[in-house]
């Protein structure tokens, strides 16, 4: 079981969600261990939102990665805007292990209260729309659930 939310956001709406997520105590971490995290989500955007230090997360395989099945983490598709279209993203929080859903369930509940509170419903969509992202849809941005990778 797990529950998500769904985000269409600029890059400004972006930087105040993982603004307000670090003020949580969460940090971003790459899928892979030793991989790196652009600042610019439409880089690279899956990753993990996570409330232990990456240093002290385990892994498996081969390349090592991380996973919500060995330490409490949540998944974290980012949003972001590449012209014209906003890309989708997600927060997911997951009950696969019971002991990190305990741990990671309040910071999902937060971020979900904080996007539904500062954010509207996305048009036709059960997603929501950060503020700046509004202002690029009414200006003729298009939304987009993932765009095809070169």
């Amino acid at each position: 079981m797990s529950a998500s939310i769904s985000l269409f956001a600029s890059l400004e709406d972006y930087q105040s969600l993982r603004d307000y997520a670090l003020s949580l105590g969460l940090e971003l971490v790459p899928l892979l261990q030793g991989d790196s995290l652009p600042e610019d989500p439409a880089q690279k955007p899956f990753c993990y939102l996570s409330c232990v230090p990456e240093s002290q997360l385990r892994t498996y395989g081969k390349p090592p990665g991380y996973s919500y099945a060995l330490d409490p983490l949540l998944l974290f598709q980012r949003p972001y805007f590449q012209e014209p279209y906003l890309v989708a993203g997600f927060i997911q929080w997951s009950t696969d292990s019971k002991a990190h859903a305990v741990v990671t369930r309040p910071y999902y509940q937060k971020l979900a209260r904080w996007v539904r509170r500062e954010w509207n419903t996305a048009p036709d969509s059960i997603a929501y729309i950060g503020p700046a992202a509004g202002v690029l849809l009414a200006r003729g941005a298009r939304l987009a659930q993932q765009l095809p990778t070169p």
